[in-house]
Parts: structure tokens; sequence; C-alpha cells
């Protein structure tokens, strides 16, 4: 197990309290809170988001490498990743393998870079930019017959394309780990 401090916990709780309220805002319309919407489930999800990268990426992620390795770690963490977008409505397997390829992508990106703010724009890009593609606001969106190439009701991610494409990002970005591995011995 890691070791963590009191604070780390804290900020924590703080992450999970925002997810809880975004879920909350999104998923349950009697909560009394429709009028916020969308506005308030983006802002919510981003402190979200933004708490969860800096405890899961930061300092757990940073304590975990040190003590277990990079790789382990960082298909642990994606991995665990694509598994709680089981919850996700309209999930197929595809989209879970995808977006754990995602997590393994982020994780590798933040080791490659050392740099935490690079990973958290690698995911908010990722959620902005498939949303803003299969937006009906935006465009008119009508997905094929074939869901392996749409990723059908679930999104881009539970594509056929969208898989190969994550995997081959995790895959460039596992090997400059794995290069600056050898490198430094």
């Amino acid at each position: 197990m890691c070791a963590a401090e009191p604070r780390a916990y804290r900020v924590l709780l703080l992450a999970l309290a925002f997810v809880g309220v975004s879920l909350a805002c999104k998923l349950v319309p009697w909560f009394g809170l429709g009028f916020l919407d969308e506005r308030a489930f983006v802002r919510s999800s981003v402190a979200g988001l933004l708490a969860l990268a800096a405890t899961v990426r930061g300092w757990a992620f940073s304590a975990c490498v040190a003590r277990f390795g990079p790789h382990p770690v960082a298909l642990g963490i994606g991995t665990t990743f694509g598994l709680v977008h089981l919850l996700n409505p309209n999930v197929t397997w595809m989209a879970v393998v995808s977006v754990a390829a995602a997590g393994w992508l982020i994780g590798y990106v933040m080791l490659a870079s050392r740099n935490i703010v690079a990973a958290i724009g690698i995911h908010v890009g990722w959620n902005v930019t498939q949303s803003m593609l299969t937006s009906e606001r935006l465009w008119v969106v009508e997905r094929g017959s074939s869901s392996l190439l749409s990723g059908g009701a679930y999104g881009l991610e539970a594509s056929l394309p969208g898989l190969v494409v994550t995997f081959v990002a995790a895959a460039v970005a596992g090997s400059v780990v794995v290069a600056r591995g050898r490198s430094s011995r």
C-alpha cells in the first residue's frame, strides 16, 4: 500500500465530493438541480477531474511508481479507469477496453512528461474533443448501422477506430517511457 499524508486524503475526499455532485446533477433529475444541468455538470466535472488528477496522478501515482515501478502503476490505474466506466450508460466491452487504453495513455504521458498538467490536458482535451465531435447541438449526428465503426450509443470510444487510435497512442507513450528508462541506466 502506498503511504500518503493526511492532507492527501482530504484532497481525495474533496475530489470524490465533486464527482458525487456532478453525478447527482447529471443522473438524478429529481435532485432539484435541473436548472443547473449542463453548466453545473461541466463545472463540477472539471473541478472533480482536477482534484482527482492531483490525487490519483499526483501524490498517489508518484508514490506508487517509486514503490512498484512505472509500468504496473500506469497499467493498473489505467485498467481501473476503464473499469470505472462500466457505470456509464450504453457501455460495451470495447468501450471499457478503449477507456482503459486511454488511462494507460494518460499514465504514460504523465511518466514521459513528468508533468501532471500534460496528463490533465490529455484527459480534458480527449473529453472535449469527443463531446464536440458527437454533439447533436453542433452537428446532425447520424450513427450508421455498424456500431463497430461509430461506437453506437456509447460514442467514439466504443468504436474500432477509437480503440485503435487509443492503443497506438498509448503504445507510443509507453515506448517513450521504456526508451527513457533504457537511456537513463
